[in-house]
């Protein structure tokens, strides 16, 4: 058992287990967790060292305070996620069922985690809280590049959330924007490629040097694209919430495609993505007690990662207040394939098993 500190300090020190791509040189990942600005830092940089900062194009158009609050949790989270997909083998069931060599955990995870709240820019903005609809939405903000499917939900139920929570839900913009940044992304990539001398022409694989790095481009990963924007969205829709808006519904496609498909928690090895965005997201502690400096909060949380299947977090602190911490962790078992029991008042455990009926 070692502190959530000690444990991304673990991570952090061994670059191939949090980066991606080889040269990781102007990434300050020791400086990551200090504070707001430095997590934001890290963000953008980890972004631009992919060759993929064109995700946060729209920067200087809209207030980011909101998201760049978020920051310290994000990384947190990032570095977390870390953790448990190593301890739960997910890295290695991305790398199994890659289509491609170059995408690993890794390149999906960064994708994913550093860009799950981005929405907040957009939920928190009274002029788009006054589109009625997704579609809309989508026109107002010049998408182009959509999604071809939403599973593990169906574009009518990702409709039907977006139209009645009323507030551009964080989690749908989020994964909607992902996806067709990362294509325009791409577009911007290719151009830049044929105007070099070694280009070979392929306008599916090519690859584009960025600050020393040699980065690859494949029309192959837009299928990485897809899986992350779908996590992302996916990861706010609450079951509860999402019954009693089918139930307002009249629409009786909507209530038949809720019992065929979506009245099912979500398992370790079916949506492995989303599950684990939705654990990590959900115990990183750093916004569930933001009245206390994140450091000592991750100092004085601990993890234990020696039994197998299952997942320990104890508090350290007398005076961390861990009601809510836990009544949330508990509540994963209302979308997820685990089981929380609460040992003590200040430790709970995660045990994942995909194998048991619910």
């Amino acid at each position: 058992m070692k502190s959530l500190y000690d444990a991304f300090n673990d991570v952090a020190t061994e670059t191939t287990r949090w980066c991606y791509f080889n040269n990781a040189n102007g990434l300050d990942v020791g400086s990551a967790l200090k504070n707001n600005n430095e997590a934001w830092i890290f963000i953008e940089d980890y972004f631009k060292g992919a060759g993929k900062e064109y995700v946060f194009e729209d920067f200087l158009q809209r207030d980011f305070s909101k998201l760049k609050n978020r920051a310290l949790h994000t990384v947190s989270t990032f570095f977390l996620g870390i953790v448990l997909a190593e301890k739960l083998q997910i890295d290695r069931i991305f790398i199994k069922e890659a289509p491609d060599s170059s995408c690993t955990f890794l390149y999906i995870w960064f994708l994913t985690c550093l860009y799950h709240d981005y929405g907040y820019v957009y939920e928190h903005d009274d002029e788009l809280k006054k589109i009625s609809s997704l579609n809309k939405f989508m026109k107002n903000e010049k998408i182009e590049y959509k999604l071809k499917n939403y599973s593990p939900y169906n574009k009518k139920i990702i409709d039907l959330y977006y139209s009645y929570r009323k507030n551009c839900d964080h989690g749908i913009v989020g994964g909607i924007l992902l996806y067709d940044r990362l294509g325009k992304n791409y577009e911007l990539a290719l151009k830049k490629a044929k105007t070099l001398p070694a280009f070979t022409g392929n306008v599916n694989d090519f690859v584009l040097p960025n600050n020393g790095r040699n980065l690859r481009f494949k029309q192959e990963h837009f299928g990485f694209y897809s899986e992350a924007a779908r996590a992302i969205i996916a990861h706010n829709i609450w079951k509860g919430t999402l019954d009693s808006y089918i139930k307002k519904s009249n629409d009786n496609r909507t209530k038949k495609i809720k019992f065929d498909s979506n009245n099912r928690k979500f398992n370790l090895n079916v949506n492995s993505l989303l599950f684990l965005l939705a654990i990590a997201d959900t115990i990183e502690p750093i916004k569930r007690f933001q009245e206390i400096k994140p450091k000592h909060v991750l100092e004085n949380i601990s993890i234990n990662l020696s039994l197998q299947d299952e997942v320990s977090l104890s508090v350290n602190c007398p005076w961390f207040e861990t009601s809510n911490y836990f009544s949330n962790i508990k509540g994963l078992e209302k979308w997820l394939e685990v089981r929380v029991e609460n040992l003590d008042d200040k430790t709970i455990k995660i045990r994942f098993n995909s194998n048991y009926n619910n």
